[in-house]
């Protein structure tokens, strides 16, 4: 809903204050529907010929469906009058009938194969933006909606907007035209009297039966959505823990959690289960009703009724007033078949009517989603980024999480010269990891600022600070592949001599040599084939393939043994190639760092070199003694 689907819902709004918004608002959970099915109607404009020709297809559909009905009803009154003979009526009506469901069956198909190519060319455009659109909102999306959520989202709820596009906008159109154009054909065949009493059967068919229970069923499919996200997230944690969850002996509890949140969808799936039997039998109900209006009308109304005055003596009113001289019959007859003629057209608003409150709170999610403001957001003038050298700045600088009162760093103030290697220690939760995240902007701070050669981080477009700043995550993540397709991540145009560089600093080679496929080895999901070692050592190769100006790592050697770390820090400044900010809580990988910079509780406590820390006895002293 950008410039297809996603763009049509607004757009993410700048930070707050004088930091970035850190409790992302939402407001396309309380959408309204009209809202909600515009937003989703702008979105399929770069399907709309597609659309157009499944609704055209569909409404020329049912027109010969119901001419399977309307044609042997009318010739059948014809014959029984004498106005026709029965040979050639007979004839014609046959051949027309097979004209019509040929007619039918390739409309039909035509509706189909148009309507869900639309609509699931929409639904891979729209994951594409949502992708899009989530990319910035993280990881801060994360810790408000949980990965489940958002799996649920990308999948799920896309895949519940294919019954709007295909299976809702043909059928509405379809369901205004055929009752209209059913009353019209009443109202010249057999008269104003039943094309009226035909236009209220249908008006109940076509409004009252969608109302009932319209509210309950949009609570009720919300709920469900709802409940669903919740188990797909306890099912994902089941599959990520496996290991955990068999070690501690839980299965038992986890399959109790797994099944009392499966017995809550179905509680809220059974909520529509009334709902949907009163609609079916009001559906039926309006059916009979009408048919039976419409023999009471020939029965007992008054003369001429259906278009031909009664011309012989039987009393009006009687029940020989029935044929009103059999002239009647054949507008009595084709009148009674519209209503089975219409009412495929009615039913299938009420069959979409039971989907559509899912699909409509899948677009609610979405839109949630997508209107939520990002933490951090690209200046409406970005800096020009010339040739970066790699000099880092705080200055003054506080940040807090929005779900944690005290600030993770208070008033850090730091220079970090171009083309060095600074050590950033501290015991666990100082904000190590916090200083990382302000270092690339995945989040602003709330007061001061972070430079790049001089210039505030939020000054520059958020594509070219990840150009110049790359960074090794703690957990880093490793793709579904092969090994040279996570190596060539953030560099596609790699060469072989490049790929072995990055891997020999980071102590990859040797494991490498050991593997049949080398560098086509496929990794499996997050890279389970490998150790922790080897996951991160390939992870770190990945960072240093970049060669970017900026290289923060983030416990990049935390898995590794006392010789392979040696190795690898020797080996880093060279492999680096510009600045690098070295994340670690092992202080033996930062007796080579030109500065050392010591966290305590959010604050700069101690700067200096490795002998110089240790002598002045404070803080890193202490840490190293532990």
């Amino acid at each position: 809903m950008s410039a297809g689907h996603l763009g049509n819902l607004p757009a993410a709004a700048t930070a707050d204050g004088a930091g970035p918004a850190h409790a992302p608002e939402r407001d396309g959970e309380h959408a309204s529907t009209p809202a909600v099915v515009l937003e989703l109607l702008r979105g399929a404009r770069p399907a709309a010929g597609l659309l157009g020709t499944s609704v055209i297809a569909r409404m020329i559909g049912h027109a010969a469906g119901a001419a399977l009905l309307l044609v042997p009803a009318w010739n059948l009154g014809r014959l029984a009058v004498g106005v026709a003979e029965p040979g050639p009526l007979v004839a014609v009506t046959v051949a027309l009938m097979v004209g019509a469901a040929f007619v039918k069956a390739l409309c039909r198909y035509l509706e189909q194969l148009t309507g869900h190519i639309a609509a699931f060319r929409l639904l891979g455009r729209m994951r594409t933006e949502l992708f899009d659109r989530l990319v910035p909102l993280a990881p801060a999306i994360t810790d408000t909606h949980g990965t489940g959520r958002l799996m649920s989202a990308a999948t799920r709820d896309i895949d519940r907007l294919e019954v709007f596009y295909a299976h809702t906008i043909a059928p509405v159109v379809t369901a205004v035209w055929m009752p209209l154009a059913g009353v019209a054909v009443a109202a010249v065949v057999a008269g104003p009297l039943p094309a009226l009493v035909l236009l209220v059967g249908v008006g109940v068919g076509a409004i009252a039966v969608p109302v009932v229970g319209a509210g309950r069923a949009r609570r009720a499919a919300r709920e469900v959505v709802d409940r669903r996200t919740v188990l797909a997230q306890e099912v994902s944690d089941d599959l990520r823990g496996h290991t955990e969850i068999l070690s501690f002996d839980a299965v038992e509890h986890r399959a109790g959690v797994v099944d009392a949140h499966g017995r809550a969808v179905a509680a809220a799936m059974r909520g529509t289960a009334g709902v949907l039997g009163r609609r079916a039998a009001m559906t039926l109900a309006w059916q009979a009703m009408t048919t039976i209006a419409l023999l009471a009308l020939a029965a007992f109304g008054p003369e001429g009724a259906f278009g031909v005055a009664d011309a012989t003596d039987i009393p009006a009113g009687s029940l020989g007033a029935a044929a009103a001289g059999w002239a009647a019959l054949p507008a009595l007859l084709l009148t009674i078949a519209l209503v089975p003629a219409i009412a495929p057209a009615l039913g299938s608003v009420e069959a979409f009517a039971r989907s559509l409150p899912a699909a409509l709170a899948s677009a609610r999610r979405l839109r949630e989603l997508t209107t939520t403001s990002p933490a951090v957001a690209d200046p409406a003038r970005p800096h020009a980024v010339g040739r970066v050298r790699g000099t880092l700045d705080l200055e003054n600088v506080t940040f807090a999480y929005p779900s944690r009162p005290d600030p993770a760093l208070r008033d850090v103030d730091l220079h970090v010269p171009a083309g060095s290697f600074v050590a950033v220690v501290g015991a666990t939760g100082s904000g190590k990891s916090t200083l990382a995240r302000l270092l690339t902007r995945v989040w602003d701070p709330d007061v001061g600022a972070v430079r790049l050669d001089g210039v505030d981080l939020s000054d520059l477009a958020l594509a070219d600070l990840w150009r110049e700043v790359t960074v090794f995550e703690q957990r880093p993540v490793l793709l579904a592949g092969t090994i040279r397709e996570n190596l060539v991540l953030g560099r596609p145009d790699a060469s072989a001599e490049q790929l072995a560089a990055a891997c020999a600093a980071a102590g990859l080679t040797t494991d490498l040599d050991a593997m049949p496929d080398g560098l086509a080895t496929r990794l499996g999901e997050h890279g389970q084939r490998l150790s922790g070692g080897q996951a991160q050592r390939l992870a770190l190769a990945r960072a240093l393939l970049r060669r970017s100006p900026v290289l923060v790592l983030d416990e990049a050697t935390s898995h590794q043994d006392a010789l392979t770390q040696e190795g690898i820090i020797d080996r880093l400044r060279g492999a680096a190639g510009g600045t690098v900010v070295l994340i670690t809580h092992r202080l033996a990988t930062a007796r080579a760092a030109d500065l050392i910079v010591v966290l305590e509780e959010g604050r700069v406590v101690e700067t200096g070199t490795y002998v110089d820390l240790i002598r002045a006895g404070g803080a890193f002293a202490r840490l190293a003694a532990q």
